[in-house]
C-alpha cells in the first residue's frame, strides 16, 4: 500500500525542478537524482536491502549554510543515520588526516 511519508513525518513537500517526486522543504540540502540502477544485497529478511545507484541532476542548498563556495558544517550541524533507531552527531569526533599522495 502506498504511505504518505510526509504526512507521517509531518514534513512539507517541496516541488523539484528536473525531477517528478517532491523533496522535503525543511532540508538544508538536498539532491535531486534521477535513478540508474537498485542492485539488491543480501537475503529479504534482516540484514538484506538494496543499493541504489543514481545520478544527482540538481544541488539545493540553503544560503546560510553556503560559504566561500563551502558548506558550513558547523551550522548545518549534520546527523547520520546507522542502523535500526540509531544516529549520530558527525561532529562531536571530527579529525583530518593529511594525505600523503595528492589526487592528480
Amino acid at each position: 500500500p502506498d504511505v504518505d511519508e510526509f504526512e507521517i513525518s509531518g514534513l512539507t513537500p517541496a516541488a523539484s525542478k528536473k525531477i517528478t517526486v517532491p523533496r522535503v522543504s525543511e532540508a538544508q540540502i538536498s539532491y535531486e537524482c534521477k535513478l540508474n540502477q537498485i542492485i539488491p544485497v543480501g537475503s529479504d529478511g534482516p540484514g538484506g536491502g538494496f543499493v541504489v545507484i543514481g545520478t544527482i541532476v540538481l544541488f539545493h542548498i540553503a544560503d546560510d549554510i553556503y560559504e566561500n563556495g563551502r558548506i558550513n558544517l558547523q551550522k548545518l550541524q549534520p546527523i547520520g543515520r546507522l542502523a535500526g533507531n540509531s544516529y549520530t552527531r558527525p561532529l562531536s569526533d571530527t579529525f583530518k588526516i593529511v594525505r600523503k599522495i595528492k589526487p592528480e
